[in-house]
Parts: C-alpha cells; structure tokens; sequence
C-alpha cells in the first residue's frame, strides 16, 4: 500500500522539524516511555542484588560490663568477631566466631577467656536447597523479564499513538486544503451567482442552492481545523514539548515522503500463518506465562512449610583460659559437635489451610492465563479481518475519489446551463471532496492496522522502521 506521509516543518518550534524529531522527542522526554525504563532499571537491580543472598554477614562487638558484690568489684572487657552465610540452593548455612576474647581486669590478676567456633548445617527435609532455595533467584529474573517485556508494550503503544496521531495530522491538513480549495471555488461561485440573480439571470433557487454549499463548506473546514488542531495537540503531549514551546501553527506546509512506511510483504507473511501460541511473541502473552510461572511460587513454598524441620549440623569448637592473651584461633580445649535436629508444628493446621488456599489462588491463576490465550486468539482474528477489509476499502475509495474527479470536471464546462447543470456540479464537487477525504482517513487507519499486526507478533521489522527515528 503506497501513499505519503507529510513530516512537520514548525517555524515556532526550533527543535523540532519531522517526525524524527517527534520521535526522538518522545524517547527522551515522554515519562510513561521512562517510567518503563525505570521499572526496568529497578528490576535488573533487584535482579542482581539476589547476589546478595551468597554474601555473609559479619558482626563485631565490643562491650565493658562492670558489678560489685560484697566490696569486691569485676570488671570485663570483651571483643567478639563472627560470620555467618548460607547457599540457598543447597540448604547449607555456615556461622563461626573467627575471634572471641573475654578480658578480666578486676579482680586481679588479670585473666583472658579465648573462645572459637566453626559450624555447619545442612537442611535435609523442609528449605532443602533444590526445593526451594532457588525461588528468590528465579523470581527476580522473572520480574526482570516481566519488566523488559512491559517496556516493549510501553514502546508499541506511544509508538502507534505518534504515528496515528502524525498521520492523522498529515490527514487532516490534507483534508483542510480540499476543503478549503472548495470554499474558495464555491464563493467565488456564489459571487457570480449573486451578480446573475441581481439583473435576474438565474432563479432564487440557484442562488440559495450555491449559498448552502458555501456554509456546508465553512462547517467542513472548521470541523477539520477543529480535527487537526487536536492532532497537534496528541504530538506535542506524546513527543513532551514544552509547554512554552507548543503553539499550534495551523499554517505550517509539510514535507512529504513517499512511502510504503512498512514492508507489506512482512505483514502479509504475518497475516496468513495459523496463531501458534508454542512461538507466539506477544507481550501479554509472554507476561501471561510469566505471572503463571510466579503463580507456582508460592504453591511451591506452601507445600515445603508442610515438611518438618531436621537438619544435619556440625560444629568445631576451641578454647582456651589463661593469663595470657590468646592467638585467634584458641587451640586448648578443642572439640567437635553433631548434633540432628527435628521439629514440626502438631497438626500443621496454619501450613495446610495455606497449601490449600495458594492452590485455589494458582487455580485462578491458571483460568486467567486461558482466557488470555482466547482474547488473543479473537484479537488476532480481528487484527486481521479488520486489516484485509481496510484494505479492500482503500481501494474501492481510490476509485471512487477517480471517478468523482471526472464526473466533476466533465460537469464544469455545463455549469452555465442552467440550474440543474450547476447543481448538479455542486453535487459533484461536493461527492469529491467526501471521497477524498474519506480516503485520507482511511489510510491514517490502515498505517495504524500495519502496526497493529507487526506488534502483535512483536516483529523485529517495527525496529527496523523506527531506529532510524530514535527506537532503541
């Protein structure tokens, strides 16, 4: 489908010119555009804090405790250093006092108490590692993917919005010097018109038929003016033009060029295949998996609280008490520990009702994502459908603008004779200009319904389109 796209030349705007310049307005200044680059932002950065999951923590402490009892004073100093840390997918906790020293200044002499400590642990039944350690990983990757594909859908639709309301714009203006045009031939008609019926060379009929024409145009023209002025005001809100710099100039000329904006031969591959959903690129449909896969999160975690508690752990242990400091690591008194640990709540009534309650919770869950799959499925149907019939009816209106242009020149040379030749060029002129006008509209809907298919299927040619314009 080959038509042209007019590109603005704004005297009253220094920064922008073309579409380009919208386009690249939009990407930088539009704030839903960066609101969605900022949820993407802060979920890469949750997505990488998860590493924080595998750090350890280290604690230090240092305290002076002093009491007297029966005249006799105490006083201690102690300084402490441990580690503590886990592998979540493994279920393996580890903790250890690396540097424990108790000091006795008072009563004399001075003693010191070293103490050391190494552990182990590992989860043999409930948070066992491959059960659910690895949730808090695969969440944040998720919602990182979640947030990616949001971005997507943010950038179609302020895309499809620009290019429908620039289009519509170019329409518009279009449709604003048909009209016009009109209303120049028509009063210099009805000059004519009203000099013959003044010595009394046509009838009053012929006079009021020429004065309705004229108010019928000037209704015509305002509404366009009306239609423009609008479309100016969707691309300076999409684009975010300043509000000092965002005067409307219906005057302004604009450049065309000729297009076909996208590859028809892309859309009509598109249009013919059966919908997979096994390959179906669709953002809603890629965010609808997604939130099912989130959805058996936390079925998951409530089954594993089902479970009791018994972990395995082993633990080294050193000290040492003398009159001298000891090293880091107390040597004297050393020993080992292993102990199995074992816990569970009596009847687990909490945990039960709450496998039972995320169950219904991913049940729904699951419905929601089939009636997604049959929204899209009739979406498609009426992407397409919509897409042939527009279609069909841009040329049927291209013929129909043909041939009202030769009915009406035909029926210039016969407006003077007689009143029904003339109105019956009124009728013509005026059957040419609803033809027209109608047909530029109709290609503002069927740019919009090309894009309507390639987003569908997220494409990589709308990429290759609007790179040029700024998409990254």
């Amino acid at each position: 489908m080959y038509f042209f796209l007019f590109f603005f030349t704004l005297s009253s705007l220094a920064s922008i010119h073309k579409f380009e310049d919208f386009y690249l307005s939009m990407m930088k200044k539009n704030n839903v555009y960066w609101g969605a680059i900022y949820d993407q932002q802060a979920a890469f950065e949750r997505n990488e804090g998860t590493l924080g999951l595998y750090m350890p923590n280290l604690s230090a402490a240092s305290t002076q405790s002093r009491s007297e009892a029966s005249g006799v004073e105490s006083l201690n100093n102690s300084q402490t250093v441990s580690i503590s840390g886990k592998i979540p997918q493994l279920g393996l906790g580890y903790n250890s006092n690396i540097f424990s020293l108790n000091e006795t200044m008072r009563p004399s002499p001075k003693s010191y108490t070293g103490d050391f400590n190494f552990g182990l642990s590992l989860n043999l039944l409930k948070d066992f590692g491959p059960r659910v350690g690895w949730i808090n990983f695969k969440q944040a990757e998720l919602n990182l993917d979640i947030s990616k594909l949001s971005k997507l859908k943010t950038i179609y639709l302020l895309t499809s919005q620009l290019l429908s309301s620039y289009s519509g714009a170019f329409a518009s203006q279009k449709n604003l010097k048909i009209n016009s045009d009109s209303e120049i031939t028509n009063k210099e008609s009805l000059r004519k018109a009203q000099a013959q019926f003044d010595v009394g060379k046509i009838p009053k009929l012929s006079l009021l038929t020429v004065q309705a024409q004229s108010q019928q145009l000037r209704s015509q023209v305002i509404g366009v003016e009306r239609f423009l002025r609008e479309s100016f005001k969707n691309l300076y809100t999409l684009s975010s033009v300043n509000q000092g710099e965002a005067m409307v100039d219906l005057s302004i000329n604009l450049e065309p060029i000729q297009m076909p904006f996208f590859n028809e031969k892309i859309i009509d591959n598109l249009i013919t295949k059966k919908l997979d959903f096994q390959n179906l690129k669709n953002p809603d449909f890629q965010i609808g998996k997604l939130v099912l896969q989130q959805a058996e999160f936390p079925v998951i975690q409530a089954r594993n609280n089902l479970y009791p508690t018994l972990d395995l752990a082993y633990t080294i242990t050193g000290n040492q008490v003398g009159s001298t400091r000891p090293g880091y690591f107390p040597g004297a008194n050393s020993g080992n520990i292993v102990a199995l640990n074992f816990s569970m709540p009596i009847g687990f009534v909490t945990e039960r009702h709450e496998m039972a309650a995320t169950n219904l919770t991913y049940l729904k869950a699951q419905r929601d994502f089939n009636q997604l799959k049959i929204q899209l499925s009739r979406e498609w149907e009426n992407i397409v459908a919509n897409y042939k019939l527009l279609r069909d009816q841009i040329q049927i209106a291209r013929l129909l603008v043909q041939a009202a242009r030769e009915k009406y020149e035909a029926a210039l040379p016969t407006a003077t004779l007689g009143t029904t030749y003339q109105q019956n060029v009124i009728s013509f002129q005026n059957e040419l200009v609803s033809f027209s006008t109608s047909l530029n509209l109709l290609e503002v809907e069927f740019i919009t319904a090309q894009l309507q298919v390639l987003t569908f299927h997220a494409d990589p040619h709308v990429y290759e389109v609007f790179a040029p314009y700024g998409l990254k």
